[in-house]
């Protein structure tokens, strides 16, 4: 699809980030509104209606790891989005346990997945998830269970941290969803786990947005994980402080932003 002038700003950030040309009838975005959009997903929480006052990331390398009962063509999902992650944050993230990579023999000799995995990645019936979920002692699983049997949720998250540097995640798939809400599911959770947890009608062209027509990444998700990565901000950084850092980072990737009309 060609770019057209009315989103030659977004052509700038597929030319910084090697990204695809969007749609010209989204309307651009202002440096002020990224700024904007970007304190709601980052600090924002739909359900309690707070603002979280500190920066919540990954500092360590992330490790997937999948069980249950996936087809082969989840990994190759898994995978392939990871490297999307890696292309916009620059964090190392590799998937380096499943039972597809037991079977065709990959997993190193001696390696432990217990010891290694920080994501684990449960795909199977909901009965199976629960069983899994439940033998392992997982906080929240019977909350997870009871929303996921319900239908409220095709899939879900859970994080852990160590004040706010996150260290651990869990994500649910039930496997009656089909392929395509999988990748959904892969897209949204796996982005939000690392940082960017909240949704929000507020936001536009975006995975973010609540009942939105997004299922990729956008230029925008893109950009707000560069700048969670690449702005200097740590994990525990007050809010306030951490978003003069990532405003600065974006001015500098694009001087005086692209106006309304």
């Amino acid at each position: 699809m060609r770019c057209t002038l009315i989103a030659r700003f977004l052509l700038r950030i597929a030319v910084i980030f090697g990204l695809p040309c969007v749609a010209a009838a989204e309307t651009p975005l202002t440096n002020e509104q990224i700024i904007i959009n970007f304190n709601t997903v980052a600090f924002g929480n739909e359900y309690t209606k707070q603002q979280y006052g500190h920066v919540r990331k990954w500092e360590k390398p992330i490790y997937v790891g999948i069980l249950g009962k996936p087809p082969d063509s989840f990994d190759d999902m898994v995978v392939h989005f990871l490297d999307e992650l890696i292309a916009a944050t620059g964090h190392p993230m590799s998937l380096v346990y499943s039972p597809r990579i037991v079977r065709e023999k990959r997993m190193p000799k001696g390696f432990n997945p217990n010891k290694v995995v920080n994501i684990f990645l449960f795909y199977d019936t909901i009965d199976g998830i629960a069983k899994s979920v439940r033998n392992k002692k997982i906080p929240h699983s019977d909350f997870v269970i009871k929303t996921l049997s319900a239908g409220k949720a095709h899939c879900m998250a859970t994080i852990n941290k160590k004040k706010n540097n996150i260290v651990s995640a869990i994500v649910y798939f039930p496997s009656h969803h089909t392929p395509q809400s999988i990748r959904t599911c892969i897209v949204e959770e796996l982005t939000q786990i690392l940082g960017l947890p909240n949704d929000s009608d507020k936001i536009t062209q975006s995975i973010f947005k609540d009942r939105g027509k997004h299922n990729e990444l956008t230029p925008q998700d893109r950009m707000f994980l560069y700048l969670l990565y690449n702005s200097g901000v740590t994990a525990g950084m007050p809010r306030v402080e951490a978003l003069k850092a990532i405003y600065a980072k974006l001015n500098k990737i694009r001087p005086g932003g692209i106006k309304q009309k």
